[in-house]
């Protein structure tokens, strides 16, 4: 259907983001529902085993198919999902919607079929559509947020799993008997190069010194760090050189397996932009220097890029 108008709704820790795309991933419209402190999402406090969620995704979904002439509609989701991606699985993120038959749900309550996807398979669709990775295949994506996430495109499609777990990056064991993560096991990626573990890396630099004489406290944001990092502040530079060898050996891991053309970052801390990257490429210079990378980008969509993704796989693209 030339240009047919998709939804496409990203459900993330703390919020809701909606939008209306188009056939070219332009966004029409788009709406943020915080979730922290309506329905408790964040602090996994949900009544009825996340009902109220999946009311302010319906109700967005009906809102945008009353005013335009919508032909699909996808939500976007942290976490692993179930095969057939009925049912939300294990969600450090969002505990209260483990096992939730969302699928069930949100088409009941809506007029539309509904494509569910993992969010960093979602954003992985969009930048190899529209964005960063347009024409690379292979492709993988790795999204650094609160986690990591992770896509990957073999033959113009989307690596799945047998058991719907095929492009979990930021599980990858780098540490043998490692910190603990939230999916249960130890020594995940996740643990040593997300947003999280910057935060972490930093303040056991900060708490490392004799002097307590510091502008960093414990409520320090990711946010904070990359622009810190940005204008040469060097605890925060070395905090990104820290998450950036754990990367680097995540990148090294992905690349000797599949050997793709582009590897695209996004994610909150990819707005650390050249800085993140060449935390990366001087670690993987010390820890393989004879294996070549393929070509590592920062995502062009930025955060919109899941919304956009799972609307373009509604949309059957």
């Amino acid at each position: 259907m030339k240009n047919s108008l998709s939804i496409g709704i990203d459900l993330g820790g703390s919020k809701i983001l909606g939008g209306v795309v188009d056939s070219t991933g332009t966004i029409i419209e788009i709406q943020r529902i915080s979730t922290s402190d309506e329905s408790g999402i964040a602090q996994n406090t949900i009544d009825q085993s996340g009902i109220e969620v999946i009311h302010d995704i319906a109700r967005l979904i009906n809102e945008f198919s009353a005013r335009y002439p919508i032909s699909s509609a996808g939500v976007a989701i942290a976490g692993f999902l179930s095969p057939d991606r009925k049912f939300i699985g294990i969600n450090p993120n969002i505990k209260k919607l483990e096992n939730f038959p969302i699928h069930q749900h949100l088409v009941a309550a809506t007029d539309l079929e509904i494509f569910i996807e993992n969010d960093a398979n979602a954003a992985a669709w969009g930048e190899y559509r529209f964005g960063a990775g347009i024409g690379a295949d292979p492709m993988a994506m790795i999204t650094l947020g609160t986690g990591i996430g992770g896509g990957i495109i073999i033959d113009g499609k989307l690596l799945i799993g047998a058991s719907g777990k095929g492009n979990e990056i930021g599980h990858l064991p780098v540490v043998d008997q490692g910190e603990e993560c939230g999916c249960g096991a130890r020594g995940c990626l996740e643990r040593y190069g997300s947003g999280n573990a910057l935060i972490r890396s930093l303040q056991r630099i900060v708490h490392g010194r004799e002097s307590s004489d510091n502008r960093w406290d414990d409520q320090i944001e990711g946010s904070e760090i990359t622009a810190a990092a940005l204008s040469g502040d060097k605890d925060a530079l070395l905090a990104f050189d820290e998450i950036g060898r754990w990367l680097a050996v995540g990148i090294q891991a992905v690349s000797t397996m599949i050997d793709p053309e582009k590897i695209i970052i996004g994610g909150g801390v990819s707005e650390a932009g050249d800085l993140l990257l060449q935390a990366i490429l001087r670690a993987h210079g010390k820890i393989n220097p004879s294996n070549q990378l393929p070509e590592i980008l920062i995502g062009k969509l930025g955060n919109n890029a899941g919304l956009i993704g799972v609307s373009e796989l509604a949309r059957g693209n």
